[in-house]
């Protein structure tokens, strides 16, 4: 006999720890399969926001007399492109034509349509309010530049009409329509060219078309152009802040020195900035009073503070601290607004003037020397920075292996007396973020773009692309000049946080930046490369339709709602490998409204397919219970009276309540009841409508 413990047998206790442990084991591995989901949960999130190529398009350079097409390495058959969400159609312009793709599959992008523009380079192209705008540079007339707008392509009749076809100025260079399209402002970058052996120099400046009743036709516009004379007298003082007047040759003007290339507009569409890239500034158009109200210079980037790779005879990647300012010299420049506060978003790609291959009859001005070709002054920043960091003597620092190699502009930073008290090379390798109102610079990139590349992919570190070279054989080539060149920049906006795409053109590679509530601290996410195989040359990678988004010239997101797949998308158009690639953001969350759309919508056509077939079911069962109940009934009722007609008549009952004594009224047996209160209302019974299903993020 088992001895008892307070009750309970040394079995029961022993069931009592078994069941206890159990207990404790399965709590714990609930808690495990918790952890594990957290974790797995907090690994998906931190998932860097990448790209995936969906598909990619080469663009035809030109065709053959039998209409065949021609593709071809750096043809620039791809330069820009546009968007038309409603009818997903991509218009990309290049190599002297217009090209409508079908997008509508992005599995499977096609060609629709092709329209050659003769002996015009189209520089530019915008889709709004069912039209398309086309910039061209003419190559006739380079003073001419034209602007024509076309009806948006009609798949019924594989056309579009030419509706608008006007001439705006010289060299046209881009094009940016309000939202309303009621106002189209164009870039005249304006750069010099020869003409009969003679440097001929434009005046830069910026035209307005206006459509005022908001009918696009060629009976309903106005034309003119800004220009920038009132600042011919004041480039001395702007220069303080980094404004540039760089050739001023032949009695040039300041305001023929200057070279609008870029544009975007404030939230409000009320003012615009434009890039002037060669000149290191952003001018800043009154769209209300309808002209230039001010130029802002943006200084110079020292490079002394961060690392550069300023070398392509160094044996390799060597990216260290230097000597040498960096002018900002933006291409691509985006609005962007943070906390009701503007910011303007630039990709430094730097940019010179170099006219010494031009037909002129005497030598062209050029711009452009190498560092080693500087002569340093005595009491220079440069000796400076040498004795503070032990090099001993300047030409240890202009070694080509260092600093030598590097291109730098003769006309900043050199003294009356010829010598060199600061060096500046062309561009900011990188990307930077100024807040509107002040031009102050909040944010840049630094040494960032170059330190990524070279961590990720060296094969391909500042490589500029060579039809018969091995591809990784080309590394480092461009790290004397500009290196990655960060040309294109576009944003994206998925909740509260903006994602930032920098296009680079050596190569051809895109790095993806997110803010998320703090404008001056950007978090770099990842770099995308479309060059899978760098043991090939890039003909032989060309050939093999291996590489696309080589010079992504242009870049544009789309968000899910506008999207054909109802997903994050980013258009590039790649200059040098004439593609069209359409790439997948993966990473994020969004509000994926397309697809719960539909997805709610077969869900309550099945649910409504469903319940109607129930209720007719059930309608035809009621019926047929009813006519049963009905039959059931009449037939009792005849029986019924059947059988009183057979029963002998006995005459009226006698009352048994009539033999009864009186008792008076019966007493209530409710007013004994204690008060429960009001009766509660019964709960109604109609049929829910059912709950309102919010869309939710969906990762991807």
């Amino acid at each position: 006999m088992r001895v008892k413990h307070g009750g309970q047998s040394d079995f029961e206790l022993l069931n009592a720890r078994e069941a206890l442990h159990m207990k404790h084991h399965i709590i714990q591995t609930m808690m495990l399969g918790i952890i594990v989901q957290i974790l797995l949960f907090v690994s998906v999130e931190c998932e860097n926001i990448h790209l995936e190529k969906i598909s990619n398009l080469f663009v035809p350079a030109s065709f053959t007399e039998s209409g065949a097409p021609v593709y071809s390495l750096g043809s620039g058959s791809a330069e820009q492109l546009t968007y038309d969400p409603r009818d997903k159609i991509i218009y990309v312009v290049g190599a002297s034509k217009l090209s409508a793709i079908d997008v509508s599959n992005v599995e499977s992008p096609r060609i629709v349509y092709n329209k050659m523009m003769g002996d015009f380079d189209p520089t530019d192209v915008e889709f709004c309010g069912d039209h398309v705008m086309v910039t061209l540079d003419n190559n006739q007339d380079r003073i001419g530049g034209r602007v024509v707008v076309f009806k948006k392509y009609n798949p019924r009749t594989g056309t579009m009409e030419t509706v608008l076809n006007i001439t705006v100025g010289p060299l046209p260079d881009m094009l940016k329509p309000t939202s309303d399209c009621r106002t189209v402002l164009i870039a005249l970058e304006a750069e010099a060219f020869a003409r009969g052996g003679e440097l001929v120099d434009p005046e830069g400046g910026i035209g307005l078309l206006k459509f005022p009743t908001g009918n696009i036709s060629a009976d309903n516009y106005s034309y003119k152009s800004l220009h920038f004379h009132n600042f011919n007298n004041r480039w001395n003082e702007l220069s303080n802040s980094g404004v540039r007047f760089i050739y001023k040759g032949q009695n040039n003007t300041f305001s023929q020195d200057l070279e609008p290339e870029y544009i975007t507009f404030s939230k409000d569409e009320k003012t615009a900035y434009v890039c002037l890239q060669e000149n290191n500034a952003i001018a800043v158009v009154n769209l209300e009073t309808e002209n230039v109200t001010a130029i802002h210079g943006l200084g110079f980037k020292n490079w002394s503070n961060f690392k550069l790779d300023a070398s392509d005879r160094d044996n390799g990647i060597h990216i260290r601290a230097l000597p040498v300012y960096g002018m900002y010299q933006p291409d691509a420049i985006y609005m962007i607004k943070v906390n009701d506060v503007e910011y303007l978003i630039t990709a430094n790609e730097g940019d010179s003037k170099d006219y010494s291959k031009f037909p002129l009859n005497t030598k062209g001005f050029s711009e452009e020397i190498r560092a080693a070709d500087a002569d340093i002054a005595e009491n220079s920043e440069v000796r400076e920075w040498m004795l503070q960091n032990n090099v001993s003597n300047v030409s240890q620092l202009l070694d080509k292996s260092v600093l030598g190699r590097l291109k730098i502009t003769k006309e900043t930073g050199r003294l009356s007396d010829g010598t060199f008290e600061k060096l500046y090379s062309f561009g900011g390798r990188g990307f930077s973020i100024w807040r509107v109102d002040t031009m102050s610079l909040v944010y840049d990139s630094g040494s960032d773009i170059e330190d990524t590349h070279a961590q990720l992919r060296p094969d391909l570190f500042n490589a500029q692309p060579e039809t018969n070279t091995v591809i990784k054989n080309t590394i480092d080539s461009r790290s004397d000049n500009k290196g990655p060149e960060s040309e294109s920049l576009t944003v994206g906006h998925v909740g509260n946080k903006a994602l930032i795409f920098i296009g680079h053109e050596r190569p051809g590679s895109i790095s993806i930046y997110s803010v998320d509530g703090n404008i001056a601290s950007p978090r770099f996410e990842s770099v995308y490369w479309d060059i899978p195989d760098s043991n090939v040359t890039w003909t032989q990678a060309f050939n093999q339709n291996s590489i696309d988004s080589i010079d992504p010239e242009d870049l544009k997101y789309i968000a899910p709602t506008d999207s054909p797949n109802g997903r994050p998308l980013l258009l590039v158009a790649g200059s040098v490998s004439g593609t069209v690639s359409i790439l997948e953001v993966k990473g994020i969350q969004f509000e994926n409204s397309v697809l719960n759309a539909n997805r709610n919508n077969k869900f309550n056509n099945s649910n409504s397919k469903r319940s109607n077939k129930r209720n007719k079911k059930k309608t035809k069962k009621n019926k047929a219970k009813k006519a049963k109940q009905t039959k059931k009934t009449k037939e009792g009722k005849n029986a019924k009276a059947s059988k009183r007609a057979n029963k002998p008549n006995k005459g009226p009952k006698a009352s048994k309540r009539a033999n009864k004594p009186n008792k008076g009224p019966k007493a209530s047996k409710r007013a004994n009841k204690p008060n429960k209160g009001k009766k509660k209302k019964q709960r109604s019974r109609k049929p829910s409508k059912g709950k309102k299903v919010k869309a939710k993020s969906k990762k991807v």
